[in-house]
């Protein structure tokens, strides 16, 4: 989904493709986000032994030492691409965004996860910044005053949807975060005040969706008429069922439900990106 959307974006969003370097910039982000889910995946054995003992691969069908050595892998692609942008474009981001990146999923990993609400926002923020990073690439590197097409929208987007659906997540997970000393929201606050959180997020994201389509320009005709049914129908209707289904939820079932969804919903947001 990373690279699709960072695929669709550069596309569309940007005067011109340069299909080598934006090849490497998408697969520089998706090997430190392959790192980082790798990581998590260390650190939380014991905790996903409790609350989804079925999804373990750690320790079943893949040793932590080789586990470990596919992130040293995976990190070391990327180092190697932030170089090449730096021997050949004089730049630093990339590389000090390697490093920034790299270090804030480890310490996601390792202990910010289990902290109140920080993980949920980092990992809503490295979601967003998927867009960002593209945005940042093609002003530094190729096009300095170039109009970037809405992506403001779409981070937007991103991050308030994957905070929720990290938070769901979290409640979903209880039962052995709880056992393990983690204080995510839901251990510390409770389900209903994760579930109120979470769902402030969604229903601004909802006030903004439609103020964006309210606006949308209506001399275009179909293809205006198109993009607000598109709003109502595959984006508005189904968050405001996504809420309702929230609160409803008790069991772990529902809350994965929900999440799963919330996955959804975000491919109809990618397709959105379209409409303007």
């Amino acid at each position: 989904m990373m690279a699709l959307t960072q695929a669709i974006v550069l596309a569309s969003a940007f005067p011109n493709i340069e299909p080598f370097n934006d090849i490497l910039i998408i697969f520089f982000t998706m090997c430190i986000a392959a790192a980082g889910y790798i990581e998590n995946d260390i650190f939380d054995v014991e905790i996903d032994n409790i609350n989804k003992p079925e999804s373990v691969i750690i320790g079943n069908d893949f040793s932590e030492k080789r586990a470990w050595i596919l992130v040293a892998i995976l990190q070391g692609i990327s180092l190697l691409i932030a170089l090449y942008f730096l021997v050949f474009f004089q730049n630093t981001t990339i590389l000090y965004t390697y490093f920034a990146t790299s270090i804030l999923l480890f310490l996601y990993a390792k202990w910010l996860k289990k902290s109140f609400l920080i993980g949920n926002i980092i990992v809503a923020f490295l979601c967003a910044f998927t867009i960002g990073i593209l945005v940042l690439c093609k002003k530094l590197f190729f096009y300095d005053n170039v109009s970037i097409k809405n992506t403001d929208f779409l981070m937007n987007f991103a991050f308030l949807i994957t905070f929720f659906r990290e938070i769901v997540k979290d409640i979903e997970d209880k039962d052995g975060d709880a056992q393990f000393g983690a204080w995510t929201m839901p251990v510390v606050a409770g389900n209903i005040v994760s579930k109120i959180v979470a769902i402030s997020a969604l229903l601004w994201l909802l006030f903004q969706i439609f103020i964006l389509s309210a606006g949308i320009d209506t001399h275009t005709g179909n293809e205006v008429l198109f993009s607000k049914y598109y709003a109502l129908f595959l984006l508005e209707l189904p968050l405001l069922a996504l809420i309702i289904q929230l609160i409803r939820a008790k069991f772990k079932t529902q809350f994965h439900s929900v999440s799963t969804i919330a996955k959804i919903i975000m491919l109809f947001g990618l397709g959105y990106f379209f409409m303007f």
